[in-house]
């Protein structure tokens, strides 16, 4: 597991599981599973964009971007090209 998806399980483990790490692997699917609901969602995307300063809009909120640990990498990657893009920043 890289450090983009350690950080971000050590946080929905603390947060969601309560410590307990087995019921998470890097494909597992957050909504599905129960781990995360609707309010927790919110507190993820809070803690992703504090940790990595970025900003996540609104019409970014969708659940195939944070629905397992590799959703949500591929979907900060994403935003890493975007934001180090001189054409495409705001």
């Amino acid at each position: 597991m890289d450090n983009t998806n350690k950080t971000i399980s050590n946080f929905i483990v603390e947060n969601f599981l309560f410590g307990e790490s087995g019921k998470l692997t890097e494909n597992t699917d957050l909504f599905k599973e129960s781990i995360i609901d609707s309010t927790g969602i919110l507190e993820l995307i809070a803690f992703i964009e504090m940790t990595y300063q970025i900003s996540i809009k609104d019409d970014e909120i969708l659940q195939d971007n944070f629905c397992s640990l590799k959703a949500i990498k591929t979907f900060l990657e994403s935003k890493k090209i975007k934001i180090s893009d001189p054409i495409c920043a705001e």
